[in-house]
């Protein structure tokens, strides 16, 4: 028995030090393959301007006090406000909505790294039908912001943010006479 037990240990201790050889030939060839890679950087490692869009809608007279966009129309030439609250001052930027509602604000006051102190807020509707600010969203209380993509604006590149889709509400129920 004691035999067994001597060549059993032999044989482990043996078994052990090739796996620690083969380990160890494994960790040094890693090593090499990671020193001959080229570390990869991220485009959120350095600060980059940063652009927002977003739609905003009249909502319809048929849902006066449901949060739903159904029937709701682009709002052509609403105002929508950036706000980013991470310097001394706040920092705001204005954009205005187009035929179909979408706005689209550019700004270099905010870098990429203050995105996270930003919301969008509802400013200013054309339509004197339809001036109610709702906080669908967050319109009146700040809309979070998502990033979208990396723009490449000639030798610019801009982070994309975007909000979910805002509205304002028909003013009065006179407005909504059918």
């Amino acid at each position: 028995m004691a035999g067994f037990a001597a060549s059993f240990l032999k044989s482990s201790v043996a078994v052990g030090i090739l796996v620690f050889a083969v380990m160890g030939a494994v960790v040094e060839c890693a090593s090499e393959v990671e020193s001959t890679i080229a570390p990869s950087i991220s485009p959120f490692q350095s600060r980059k301007s940063i652009a927002v869009e977003g739609v905003i809608f009249c909502k319809s007279c048929k849902y006066p006090r449901i949060d739903t966009f159904f029937g709701a129309t682009p709002l052509v030439g609403a105002g929508a406000k950036l706000v980013c609250n991470n310097t001394k001052r706040a920092v705001t930027a204005l954009g205005k909505t187009d035929k179909n509602g979408y706005f689209f604000i550019p700004t270099d006051k905010v870098s990429s790294f203050g995105i996270h102190k930003c919301r969008v807020f509802l400013d200013s509707s054309p339509s004197a039908k339809c001036k109610e600010p709702t906080n669908m969203n967050g319109g009146v209380k700040g809309s979070l912001l998502f990033f979208r993509k990396v723009l490449y604006m000639g030798t610019k590149t801009v982070f994309l943010f975007n909000t979910l889709p805002l509205a304002f509400a028909p003013s009065n129920t006179t407005a909504c006479v059918h």
